[in-house]
C-alpha cells in the first residue's frame, strides 16, 4: 500500500485514477456494527437507526453472536422492522463449526430479504459453502480470511461463492486483489473488500479499488473505530445518502501526523521511529 501511495504521489494521481480510467467518482458504503457491543435487539436496533442517519446506505450485523437460532431470527426481524425492507442488511455467521446452524437459520430469515449471507461456514470448507449455496438461494460471501490468489481460484472453480471480501490490508497486497477482482469478474462475481479495523490507510485502500473496478460492491467501513482514527489522521471521506466519496488527494490521500499516532499509542514501542 505504500509502495501504491508513492507512486500516486509521484503521478501526482489519486490512486483510483492510476488504476483505472473508467472509474466512479462515489461508490456505495455500508457500516458494520461489531453487534456484541449492543447487547440486546433493542440497543442494536437504535445503533442502526443511528448509523443509517449517518448517510450509511446498508448495515451488516452478526445474528447469532450470544443468540441461539431463533433469538438471532427474530433479531433479524427487529432490525427489519427499523430499516424496513429495501436497505441493504448483511448478516455475518463469523463461520459456525456446524454448517447446519447456518442451514437452520437461513429459511428462518429469508423472509426479511437479507442482502448476503456471510460466512455459514469457514472459507476453506468448499463443498459446505457450494451445498449452502444450493440450499438456502441466499448470496453467499466469503474470503476475508484467505489470502494468496489459489483459494480463489478453488473457490470460483466450486461455484461456491457470489460475493468475494477479501480483506484488503492481508489478502496479499492490491495487486493480489485486483487479480481477484479480475478472476471473479470473469466468473459473474463480485468483490466487496473486507475492511476491519483501520478507518485510514486500509480503508482509503479499499475505496480506491471499489471506484477502479465494475464488479465490485459496497465498501465496508466501522463507524465505531473513526473517532479514535481522527485523533491522529484527517478524514479523507464524506458519507452521503449511501456514497462514499473520497478527497481528490494523491496516492492514497491519507495524512497522518506521526507526533499524535505516537501520543495515542503510548503504551507501544515503535523501535524504528524512536531509532529516527
Amino acid at each position: 500500500m505504500s509502495l501504491w501511495d508513492i507512486e500516486g504521489k509521484k503521478k501526482k494521481k489519486p490512486l483510483y485514477k492510476i488504476l483505472s480510467s473508467k472509474y466512479r467518482d462515489k461508490v456505495p458504503v455500508y457500516a458494520t456494527i461489531w453487534s456484541e457491543d449492543f447487547k440486546n435487539d433493542e440497543k442494536l436496533s437504535s445503533r442502526c437507526e443511528e448509523i443509517l442517519n449517518q448517510g450509511y446506505g446498508g448495515i451488516k450485523i452478526y445474528p447469532l453472536q450470544k443468540r441461539t437460532i431463533d433469538e438471532a431470527a427474530i433479531c433479524v426481524s427487529k432490525i427489519r422492522q427499523t430499516m424496513g425492507l429495501n436497505i441493504p442488511l448483511m448478516l455475518d455467521l463469523a463461520c459456525p463449526k456446524n454448517k447446519n446452524v447456518s442451514l437452520k437459520l437461513a429459511p428462518l430469515v429469508k423472509e426479511f430479504k437479507p442482502y448476503w449471507f456471510e460466512e455459514p461456514v469457514d472459507g476453506e470448507a468448499t463443498r459446505a459453502l457450494k451445498e449452502i449455496k444450493n440450499q438456502t438461494g441466499l448470496r453467499i460471501v466469503t474470503g476475508e480470511k484467505q489470502c494468496g490468489i489459489n483459494h480463489f481460484i478453488e473457490t470460483l472453480s466450486a461455484d461456491a461463492v457470489d460475493i468475494f471480501n477479501p480483506d484488503i490490508s492481508s489478502v496479499g497486497g492490491i495487486i493480489d486483489m485486483i487479480k481477484i477482482i479480475e478472476l471473479s469478474n470473469k466468473n459473474n462475481v463480485r468483490v466487496s473488500p473486507h475492511c476491519w479495523n483501520s478507518m485510514s490507510i486500509a480503508a482509503s485502500a479499499m475505496v480506491h479499488l471499489c471506484m477502479s473496478f465494475p464488479n465490485t460492491e459496497m465498501a465496508e467501513f466501522f463507524p465505531e473505530y473513526i473517532p479514535y482514527t481522527l485523533k491522529f489522521c484527517d478524514k479523507n471521506f464524506e458519507i452521503n445518502n449511501g456514497l462514499i466519496e473520497l478527497d481528490n488527494r494523491e496516492g492514497l490521500g491519507v495524512k497522518i501526523d506521526t507526533n499524535l499516532l505516537m501520543e495515542n499509542t503510548s503504551s507501544y514501542k515503535f523501535s524504528i521511529l524512536d531509532k529516527n
